[in-house]
């Protein structure tokens, strides 16, 4: 016995304290997208410099990242370092949720003369460090070299002016139709970094010194006009809200240029290797100034690191010169510091010179923390600018009076939430829960010969369900409900002390909101087409298929046309992108091949919203079918017959015997294809770029997320998504109602 407990207590002290240390010298690394799949290579190599230390990383999707970062904050459970955006962190700086770092600054380690001078102003928040710029990317020209030679050009044009004799050397009617069949470049008109680089070509800033935009001066409105004047003359396609297939338009010579960053390169040579030697890259032509967006990645230390000394040295670590080399051969992206440029990969690479040459006067956008609602504005004024053919000067003015309308006014002081705030939002839960308690005792107490001892009994096999609906979707609701009457915002996240209770005064900025009612009657108009569409053509599909078919026949058709419902709707969404393809799409060629001209179809105003609408209807008319199948034969046979033998033709047999038999059926699919439609979200989403062109499907659960989970102002969101609730349950209640006054006078 002896000599097993000197067994243990030497395992104990010779293993115990190995253990504890080596948890002590974990840390977590977050990354995104393929750098979160590929930074294993760079956490591999700091564990084999650092015994003894253990990186643990996780990949997460971009799609969702933002949102998650931000709950983790919130939450208090975030990573030791984190891969950020650049145009991310201001929001996390000014929420405090990050570690200065100016320390590392001071030991010698990291100086902003190792980066590229844009690079560098992503690392600093009001004059801290809060960041260290990891990789970067910026805008070039891709452009097809044999078809300039083609054209007697030499090189891709250095200015303004070489940019414009490009267009017209380039910009050709093939067929002879008055259309432009090859383009000399495409730009696109929803892309904030090539308007903010124009900007500044042309010499104006996004701010000035004094806080105020200067779009609308007179160099603003210079690159509004020349942008402008590429379009309408036919040298760029149109305000494309978004390149389907690039790489196939480069290849079949459609455009003979786009711009684009770093990550294309490897696609352009996986992708089109019959293009090899035939591309090429060159950098953004100068207006009075050189310049392009630079984009890319920054690592920081949360704030809450429980590890902030070994994070900071990892972060150091991904910072020198080989090891930024490194993630380059594993990842492509290219080094932010200067000294990694020196790898032969780089240095002997034509193509990758020119990027660096470009990175010498690429600059970031603003540092703001509004910076994604002023994207949003400068995407939504150039497109509306191009589209409807407006006065360059009057974009530039309402853009400037938008931009200045959103610039932060200064840190946010504590909000008034700790005095009455809090009682009116109390009183809000205690009313809700109130009316929670009176609707599940509401049969008890009317019930006069109800048992309570069997009320209990009902109430304890309810209980789980109805606890679950209380927690996750009641308690919600009312919070949601809560937030609609607070400035919750982007602020509240990082501190929920600044939040304010401001009344309706959300509800009355909708009144006056020109996006709000923009998507209002986008919707409306969704609705009211796709709506009657999708139910007359379910109608029709269940009345044939309740003819007398075999069995395996009506099979067939009734899961052939079901399966639309059960794809996926971005899947969906996704596909039906490529086949409204203005060059690809088979839509086109097939409208092409019996004579007829297509179309743009979703970047075109006018066919934009029909293009959905014609999507939704053939994704969801098989679930309505599938109920109106149902309906349809529990009406029994002998009504058609006895119709038959007093001569009704098929039209009275439908509208005497069908339509009023079938009416509770045909109120279900109404009011849910109402509801579904009001929500319209994922086709604009996914199809149209978020609701171009110039707004032409901005829907307004497409509205509430911009506003809440792109903008962060969580309480106007929640407004937004209230007033929804109000309209859909006021539409539902009409068709309810008028309903059942049709009902009464059958």
């Amino acid at each position: 016995m002896i000599s097993k407990v000197r067994l243990f207590l030497f395992l104990t002290v010779a293993f115990v304290p190995g253990l504890l240390s080596a948890e002590s010298e974990e840390i977590t690394v977050w990354a995104m997208g393929e750098e979160g799949n590929r930074i294993s290579v760079l956490a591999q190599a700091f564990e084999s410099e650092n015994p003894g230390v253990r990186v643990v990383t996780q990949a997460i999707p971009w799609n969702g990242a933002h949102d998650r970062l931000l709950t983790a904050v919130a939450g208090g459970l975030t990573p030791d370092v984190v891969q950020l955006g650049t145009t991310w962190i201001p929001e996390f700086a000014e929420i405090d949720a990050l570690l200065p770092l100016d320390s590392l600054i001071g030991e010698g380690e990291i100086g902003a003369e190792r980066f590229y001078p844009g690079s560098w102003k992503t690392a600093l928040y009001d004059d801290r460090v809060v960041s260290i710029p990891w990789y970067v990317d910026t805008r070039v020209y891709f452009y097809r070299s044999d078809l300039l030679e083609d054209a007697g050009i030499g090189e891709f044009p250095r200015t303004w002016q070489g940019l414009e004799e490009l267009g017209e050397a380039l910009t050709r009617d093939v067929d002879g139709d008055g259309t432009f069949d090859n383009h000399a470049y495409d730009l696109l008109a929803r892309d904030y970094g090539l308007s903010v680089a124009l900007f500044r070509q042309a010499g104006a800033s996004i701010f000035g010194p004094d806080g105020k935009s200067s779009v609308a001066s007179v160099e603003g409105i210079e690159s509004l006009s020349f942008f402008r004047s590429l379009v309408s003359r036919g040298y760029a396609p149109g305000p494309s809200g978004r390149q389907i297939d690039p790489i196939q338009d480069l290849r079949t010579g459609y455009v003979a240029s786009w711009i684009s960053g770093p990550w294309m390169v490897e696609l352009l040579r996986t992708q089109a290797p019959d293009l090899n030697g035939k591309w090429m890259v060159a950098g953004m032509p100068r207006g009075r100034h050189e310049s392009s967006f630079l984009g890319g990645c920054n690592l920081a230390v949360f704030r809450n690191s429980t590890r902030p000394n070994l994070a900071q040295r990892f972060v150091v670590f991904c910072s020198r010169p080989d090891i930024q080399q490194l993630w380059f051969s594993a990842t492509g992206n290219l080094p932010a510091v200067r000294d990694a440029w020196n790898a032969e990969e780089l240095e002997n690479d034509p193509i990758w010179r020119v990027f660096k040459n470009q990175l010498e006067s690429a600059e970031p956008p603003p540092p703001l923390v509004s910076w994604a609602a002023m994207e949003s504005a400068i995407e939504n004024s150039v497109e509306d600018m191009v589209i409807n053919e407006r006065n360059p000067a009057e974009t530039a003015r309402e853009l400037a009076s938008r931009l200045d309308s959103l610039y932060p006014k200064g840190r946010r002081g504590k909000g008034n939430l700790s005095g009455h705030g809090t009682l009116v939002l109390g009183g809000f839960f205690v009313f809700f829960a109130v009316i929670v308690a009176l609707w599940v005792l509401a049969p008890a107490l009317l019930d006069r010969t109800s048992s309570w001892r069997r009320v209990g009994v009902s109430a304890m096999f309810l209980a789980p369900a109805a606890l679950h609906l209380i927690v996750f979707m009641l308690v919600p609701l009312m919070i949601s409900l809560a937030l609609s009457f607070t400035n919750y915002d982007i602020y509240s996240i990082g501190d929920w002390r600044t939040t304010s209770f401001v009344g309706f005064e959300n509800y009355q900025r909708l009144v006056g909101d020109a996006r709000f009612w923009t998507s209002f009657l986008n919707t409306v108009y969704f609705l009211a087409v796709a709506g009657p569409l999708t139910i007359i053509a379910a109608l029709t599909a269940a009345i044939i298929l309740n003819r007398r078919f075999s069995s395996r026949v009506r099979t067939f058709f009734r899961s052939s046309l079901f399966l639309p419902v059960v794809t996926p709707l971005v899947a969906v969404a996704v596909v039906w992108r490529w086949l409204l393809a203005p060059q690809s799409g088979l839509i086109n060629l097939g409208l092409e091949w019996i004579g007829i001209e297509g179309r743009a179809w979703l970047t075109d105003p006018v066919w934009a919203m029909p293009s959905l609408i014609l999507m939704a209807v053939w994704k969801n008319a098989g679930y309505s079918m599938v109920i109106f199948l149902a309906g349809l034969q529990t009406i029994p046979r002998t009504f058609y017959e006895a119709a038959e033998v007093d001569g009704a033709g098929p039209m009275r047999r439908f509208v005497s015997i069908t339509i009023p038999l079938l009416r509770p059926t045909l109120l279900f699919v109404v009011v849910v294809t109402t509801i579904g439609y009001m929500q319209l979200f994922a086709e604009p989403y996914v199809m149209t770029a978020g609701g171009g062109p110039s707004d032409r499907t901005l829907s307004i659960v497409l509205y509430l997320y911009q506003e809440g989970f792109k903008f962060f102002n969580l309480g106007y969101a929640s407004a937004v998504a209230y007033t929804l609730c109000l309209v859909v349950a006021v539409v539902s209640f009409l068709q309810m109602i008028l309903a059942g006054s049709r009902e009464g006078r059958i």
